[in-house]
Order: C-alpha cells, then structure tokens, then sequence
C-alpha cells in the first residue's frame, strides 16, 4: 500500500480541484549563486581532504598548518581583468570596460 502520492498527483489536485494557483513571490530566489557557493565549499571539502591524506603520507610537509584558499574567477575576454564570481555577481559584470550595458 502507498503511503504518499506523488507530486504531480498533489499538483494536478491543487490546480484542477481546488483551482490553486502558485504564488510568485516578489523578489526571485537566487539559487545560482548559492549552487556557486555549494559548489564552491564542496570543492573546498574535498582539497582539504586529499590535501590531509597527502600529508599524513609525508608528501607535503607543513599542509595542516596552511591555510587553503579556493576561489572561482571569471576573466575577461578582451583584457586582463578577473574577479572572483561573487564580485561578478554582486556588481554585475565582469570588466567594468568591457560589460554589454543592457538598460
């Protein structure tokens, strides 16, 4: 016996049944710049690991005493400038100089 029902039950009763609608909230989510932050520690955790195994293995000496620093930058593509994807994020663009304004 089914204890639930599936989601696309649940879905089609709250539209068709109880004429339901989904509610937009005002401000959208920002859901791809919290992935880049998940993605971001996950890569961080991993390192950090491998780096530990590499130096109880005498491989690196010194690693559990430095600090690791994971970072994700954007370059652009007609000059040297680079920022890390949060700044990109936070202003907008990535080079000033070279951003496609849009208003």
């Amino acid at each position: 016996m089914k204890q639930f029902i599936g989601k696309s039950t649940l879905s089609r009763h709250l539209k068709e049944c109880l004429d339901a609608t989904k509610e937009t909230p005002e401000s959208q989510t920002e859901w791809e710049i919290d992935r880049v932050r998940v993605a971001t520690n996950t890569y961080h955790s991993h390192l950090e690991s491998a780096l530990q195994s590499l130096g109880n293995k005498d491989r690196i000496s010194g690693v559990d005493e430095a600090a690791l620093q994971v970072q994700s930058y954007l370059s652009c593509p007609e000059c040297p400038t680079r920022v890390t994807v949060e700044q990109a994020y936070e202003q907008g663009y990535v080079c000033d100089d070279h951003h496609k304004d849009t208003s």
